[in-house]
């Protein structure tokens, strides 16, 4: 792609890796914004839900988050599903920002271990900036509950990008060794 001159390789890299990076968080905190409306899943939940089958499908599903709990008995059928939606919708927006800022280092070429605490660092910082603007949010309330789930979502993320890069690394070695072997 590039060839390496020092400092200028670096730069090239940097600047389209993390232009990558910056266009991607954009487009997810877009689509993120417009999954947040409140309002719109509920309508959305009361038109195309049936409630007895939601019901029973869920009734069973009980847990605690943040000293509450949460199920359908104490929430309701469209207020449980709203809020499973709405830490989902998290817990994929982190896991995708944890994903593409561990692949903006690793074309980066920074070594694995500084691509994968600065990822981490990354998304533990960001999820504890977003904690911190909502308590400034009129009707918002912060919470370390969702700074552990939002750095969860990242952390599962940044693993599957190992994952994967694990496995790119493992099959272009095994291809190597076998066309250095089919020469002999």
């Amino acid at each position: 792609m590039y060839k390496r001159k020092g400092l200028d390789y670096l730069y090239k890299v940097l600047f389209h890796g993390f232009l990558f990076l910056i266009l991607a968080i954009s487009f997810i905190m877009l689509a993120v914004f417009m999954a947040f409306r409140i309002e719109s899943i509920l309508l959305f939940l009361k038109r195309k839900i049936e409630v007895g089958t939601a019901i029973e499908f869920l009734k069973n599903i009980q847990f605690t988050y943040a000293t509450a709990e949460i199920s359908i008995a104490r929430l309701g059928v469209e207020s449980f599903l709203e809020f499973v939606i709405r830490k989902g919708a998290h817990f994929t927006f982190f896991f995708c920002l944890g994903f593409l800022f561990y692949r903006a280092m690793w074309a980066s070429s920074f070594p694995k271990v500084l691509s994968f605490i600065s990822s981490l660092c990354f998304v533990v910082i960001y999820a504890i900036s977003d904690e911190l603007h909502q308590a400034f949010t009129p009707n918002r309330t912060p919470l370390v509950q969702d700074v552990v789930l939002d750095s969860v979502g990242g952390l599962t993320g940044i693993v599957f990008a190992l994952f994967i890069y694990f496995m790119i690394d493992h099959f272009r070695n095994q291809k190597q060794s076998v066309i250095k072997t089919s020469r002999y």
